[in-house]
């Protein structure tokens, strides 16, 4: 093995998974954008919040039913796809002698309806879902927490997410972070910060 990193850790929606939602209820994407940068979904993806809790209060403030949010989210979940180039990746690095994780911020149902779809899972080294650890990105926190559960060096890892907020909050605990904005251009660079 000829990389100094030991680990690798990644974002899910926008890095190893794209995601290209379709709705078909009466929630538009102008809405679901405002549900998922409020304090309502943020407290929801630290596990927080219950999920009919959630959802109703949702819907109250953008005047639909809690049922409607529901079945939105159980809609764009479904339209997660794995990125076959990063699939690959993943794999690349498990060759190589690197470890790697998830980690994503997402609630509770969203990530066990996730976890049905067919993927390869196995890759992983461990999944940190951010409801199931009480924590999300960017809080260095999150970032503490998975660097001491996976006990290893925030030197020798590397974190790729497509939120520059994440990255630089990585960078801040000692990570190498890097941004993804193109699938193509980030797995170059990963090659080279691991390769021989």
């Amino acid at each position: 093995m000829c990389t100094t990193f030991k680990a690798a850790i990644f974002d899910m929606g926008g890095v190893l998974f794209t995601w290209n939602p379709i709705v078909d209820t009466q929630v538009s994407l102008k809405d679901l954008g405002t549900i998922i940068n409020s304090e309502t979904w943020e407290q929801f993806e630290r596990g927080k919040i219950e999920p009919d809790d959630c959802y109703h209060q949702l819907g109250s403030q953008i005047g639909l039913p809690g049922s409607e949010i529901a079945a939105t989210f159980r809609q764009t979940t479904g339209c997660l796809r794995p990125d076959a180039r990063m699939t690959s990746l993943l794999r690349e690095l498990k060759g190589q002698g690197v470890a790697v994780y998830m980690m994503t911020n997402i609630p509770a149902p969203d990530f066990h309806q996730l976890r049905e779809m067919h993927y390869e899972w196995d890759l992983f080294d461990g999944i940190f879902a951010s409801a199931l650890e009480g924590m999300r990105k960017p809080d260095l926190e999150f970032y503490e927490h998975v660097l001491k559960q996976i006990d290893t060096s925030a030197a020798e890892t590397i974190f790729v997410d497509d939120k520059l907020e994440n990255v630089i909050a990585a960078q801040a605990v000692g990570m190498v972070g890097l941004h993804l904005t193109d699938s193509l251009a980030t797995c170059m660079e990963l090659r080279q910060l691991v390769g021989c």
